[in-house]
């Protein structure tokens, strides 16, 4: 099988969960869980779905085979926001499916990573937050297909820091993709209705610019981009 780091992972089979509890160690800073995910075999009728659950937030993830070139591919989830010391617990769990069981592909999962993310504050020449994409999941080290961001409604509760995503975004760093500015930039992969979104308060009767950079992924993709205000 095809792992990030060619070792070790785990198979979640029916009716399967793991869990680890760590401890904070800032004053209230907010967790980001970077996750790989893989297909747990060939010729199968459904890929199972996984649940993971933090301590504000959850996921369901499954396998999708059109976002990369991998035999995997890596998520990224908010996982909550905690205080110092104080403990939070990860939950991995398999979902059951209507299919045969002996036809289904369990969820296989590698390479967990959990990023403290501090309070972001609002520059002097920047209103928003975050406006870098500087602030989200972190990166495999040897991975070439950056990291698939699922819907999120919530700006707070995202796992790119203050922005909401609708349908699925990637997220991707300079070292395997072209990024203009910084070291990483989001791409729109999932087409019509994807996204994201953010607020920002102004004040009444001023003026304000927004600049930002677009770029091709060169995929031969073709759609509209739209910006709304």
């Amino acid at each position: 099988m095809a792992l990030p780091d060619n070792g070790h992972a785990i198979q979640l089979g029916q009716d399967a969960k793991i869990s680890q509890t760590f401890q904070a160690n800032g004053d209230y800073m907010e967790y980001i869980l970077t996750f790989t995910l893989a297909p747990g075999g060939q010729n199968c009728s459904a890929n199972a779905n996984i649940t993971v659950s933090g301590p504000d937030n959850q996921g369901i993830f499954s396998f999708k085979q059109n976002y990369g070139k991998q035999a995997w591919q890596s998520y990224g989830l908010y996982l909550g926001l905690s205080g110092q010391d104080e403990t939070a617990n990860l939950v991995f769990e398999s979902q059951a499916v209507e299919s045969d069981d002996n036809s289904t592909c369990w969820p296989v999962i590698d390479s967990l990573l959990v990023k403290a993310v501090e309070n972001l504050v609002q520059g002097k020449d920047n209103l928003l937050l975050n406006g870098g994409f500087e602030f989200g999941p972190d990166f495999l080290s040897n991975s070439t297909e950056g990291i698939l961001l699922d819907s999120a409604s919530s700006p707070v509760q995202s796992p790119l820091s203050q922005w909401a995503v609708v349908g699925t975004i990637k997220y991707i760093d300079s070292k395997h993709f072209f990024v203009p500015h910084g070291n990483a930039a989001v791409e729109i992969v999932s087409g019509v209705s994807a996204g994201i979104h953010t607020e920002v308060t102004l004040a009444k009767g001023s003026a304000y610019n927004l600049e930002f950079t677009l770029g091709d992924a060169n995929n031969a993709c073709e759609g509209d981009f739209i910006v709304e205000v």
